[in-house]
């Protein structure tokens, strides 16, 4: 099945439209032209063939007892893995999306990461659908799901670590 655009399985160029290097060139035309690259990044829109399906399942919303007899549309299974379906509080879930789970401590390690993979690949990031990782929303949408809220927010932390090698970005 092919997704939607933010359907995604890894955030590298694809090789049809250049790959990397082809990426790279674009970057240099536009900063040639004084202009910057700003990338998109959605922290919960991963496709279900994106690799951490299948290396990391704790980075996921799973289910529990009877969730996927009861809402067969809300789950996939997934190597073995029933994990969620992407959504926010007010709408069904998306079809082509896995849910992160935003108060897993390593799925914050693992967002920093891809974020200062991405900041190596452009001049800015923006978030879409930022909100949905907050302890806020993320607490009200999946309801006791998942472990307990951290203390910290994700935005915070994940920016604190990404920060630490990326210190430009802020």
């Amino acid at each position: 099945m092919i997704g939607s655009p933010y359907c995604v399985r890894r955030y590298v160029a694809d090789p049809a439209l250049g790959g990397p290097d082809g990426l790279a060139t674009a970057r240099a035309a536009l900063a040639a032209r004084g202009v910057r690259l700003v990338l998109d990044y959605v922290p919960n829109h991963v496709a279900p063939d994106h690799p951490w399906v299948t290396s990391n399942p704790e980075y996921f919303v799973r289910a529990g007892d009877g969730d996927a007899d009861a809402d067969p549309a809300a789950w996939l299974t997934a190597n073995g893995n029933v994990l969620a379906r992407g959504r926010d509080p007010y709408f069904p879930p998306w079809p082509d999306v896995v849910q992160l789970d935003a108060f897993a401590p390593e799925l914050r390690t693992a967002t920093a990461r891809t974020l200062a993979d991405i900041a190596d690949q452009c001049d800015g990031i923006r978030c879409d659908m930022a909100m949905l990782m907050t302890n806020e929303v993320f607490a009200k949408t999946w309801r006791g799901r998942t472990g307990p809220a951290p203390a910290g927010e994700f935005w915070p932390t994940v920016i604190a670590l990404l920060r630490a090698v990326h210190p430009m970005w802020y």
